[in-house]
């Protein structure tokens, strides 16, 4: 385990890396790597929908928004049972949730049957592959080292291909107006889409499942890890090249940007994300050292306890929550983010949390 001053050093600092290019257009494949996400045209109710070959993961985006947790259903054709969808606890505090949770498919799944949620018409089906083996180019990342041995780095959003035009609307103006607050507390996330052999494109299809498909204008998450244990940077959070931060954290009491990944409850929320699906599996060891020397980081730059409970406040409507300083996203909503396999060993994480 790396030392405390490694981690003060090393985890999150840097910008640039290797440019690996924008994204490729929506279903398409190259080197191996996995496919987007790809949308259907919009569906009624009872209508089914193809599926390409491979595709893990299914779920709904409305035209309007959705109310209570009800986000219609679907069956896997052709003799699957309905699954209720629910309503996707993620986004962004100023706008109203729109798009149904993520619910995995069996791999020999063709097309789908969609039932919709009373009040809305129509909907788009969205679908998530897990992709081929191989692996494109690795991307490059930039490590700061610690005084005892090599820190972590982070990939930045050139290195692991972020299209920075998706976050403008066709005036040129930000689709989404960064706001810093002073961080209150960290929520634990899983992707829940099983992770492809190119990680740098698992990023790049949740970064458009947020910032395009859900209309958000950037990725929902602070920072992502992938299952070998590399740091992406999520979130934009200006040009001085401090990812999550409006300045270098070392300096003493950072602002955190605000991002989207605990609907109405994002302010002072750090949101740090691992890349698969932990339903029935934990994460791999390479994920879970690398999370616990990130939250170690966060919670020492922050002046956060990660054995103990905050009063979180949002500074701007006032809304009030008592809270474990690392939660999981279910700690705040009902969803089964971030997996069965993983959230009992949270008092086991902070734990490691503590003593890094």
């Amino acid at each position: 385990m790396a030392t405390r001053r490694d981690l003060l050093t090393g985890v999150l600092l840097g910008a640039g890396a290797m440019a690996l290019g924008a994204p490729r257009a929506l279903g398409s494949t190259s080197g191996g790597a996995a496919p987007l996400p790809v949308a259907s045209p919009e569906v009624s109710d009872g209508q089914q929908v193809a599926l390409s070959e491979g595709t893990s993961r299914v779920g709904l985006l409305f035209d309007g928004p959705l109310a209570g947790t009800d986000a219609g259903a679907l069956r896997s054709l052709p003799s699957g049972d309905w699954h209720p969808l629910t309503v996707l606890e993620d986004g962004r505090d100023d706008l109203p949730p729109r798009t149904s949770a993520l619910v995995p498919v069996p791999p020999a799944t063709r097309s789908v049957e969609v039932r919709l949620p009373a009040g809305h018409h129509v909907a788009t089906v969205l679908a998530f592959g897990d992709g081929a083996a191989g692996r494109e180019e690795p991307v490059e990342d930039l490590t700061v080292p610690g005084e005892s041995g090599p820190g972590l780095g982070v990939v930045s959003r050139a290195g692991w291909g972020a299209d920075e035009s998706l976050r403008f609307g066709a005036d040129g103006e930000e689709l989404w107006e960064q706001e810093f607050t002073r961080p209150q507390v960290l929520t634990v996330h899983h992707t829940a889409i099983a992770p492809s052999a190119d990680h740098a494109a698992d990023i790049r299809h949740v970064y458009r499942l947020h910032a395009v498909s859900n209309g958000w204008g950037d990725i929902g998450y602070h920072l992502l890890i992938d299952p070998e244990g590399r740091i992406y940077e999520g979130r934009v959070s200006g040009q001085d090249g401090h990812p999550v931060f409006d300045r270098d954290p070392q300096l003493g009491a950072p602002l955190a940007v605000t991002a989207g990944h605990v609907a109405s409850h994002n302010r002072g929320n750090i949101g740090v994300c691992l890349v698969g699906d932990f339903s029935v599996s934990a994460p791999a060891p390479a994920a879970v050292d690398s999370l616990v020397r990130v939250l170690a980081a966060l919670c020492s730059w922050c002046s956060l306890d990660p054995q103990g409970t905050t009063n979180w406040t949002d500074p701007v409507t006032g809304a009030e929550r008592t809270m474990p300083v690392i939660s999981g996203h279910r700690d705040w909503k009902v969803t089964q983010c971030p997996g069965d396999a993983f959230l009992p060993s949270f008092d086991e994480l902070r734990r490691l949390v503590a003593e890094a």
